[in-house]
């Protein structure tokens, strides 16, 4: 197993990926997510359950390796603005269909791309980088490639 340090914030160089970026990555895992929000219209906390998808960029330059997260709402349905459906589509690059089951393991390491935006941190001065989007990997691009 080969190792190699990566630059961090502290040392620096860090660049933020900019704004409506659309870069070659590779999808890596989905996860779960669970917290508790206070919905300031009911008065209440409410537990709020997300999935957290993790993206490697490989495009090569400034950005290649950087792990970006993305979220969607945990829906997975067959309708049209189904963000957790629009990104499995564009990562696995066949349409699913209704009551179709899926293991995400499957599709690790699959090519895609990815849309960036940045947004600050609620508790601090960092900004991180989010991915709003997947899209299908360009045709000319193989899991092959990609590494």
């Amino acid at each position: 197993m080969q190792i190699q340090a990566k630059a961090t914030p502290e040392q620096g160089d860090w660049v933020n990926v900019p704004d409506n970026s659309l870069l070659n990555a590779k999808f890596i895992d989905i996860e779960p997510h669970e917290f508790m929000w206070f919905n300031a219209e009911t008065g209440k906390d409410e537990l709020v359950k997300k999935w957290n998808w993790k993206f490697e960029v490989t495009e090569v330059g400034q950005f290649q390796g950087r792990m970006i997260r993305g979220q969607t709402p945990t829906t997975f349905t067959n309708h049209e603005n189904c963000k957790a459906m629009n990104w499995m589509v564009a990562i696995a690059g066949r349409e699913f269909a209704p009551e179709e089951g899926l293991e995400t393991d499957d599709l690790k390491n699959s090519p895609c791309r990815i849309i960036t935006e940045q947004s600050p941190s609620k508790k601090d001065d960092r900004v991180f980088d989010n991915v709003v989007d997947v899209l299908p990997a360009p045709t000319s691009v193989t899991a092959a490639s990609v590494f």
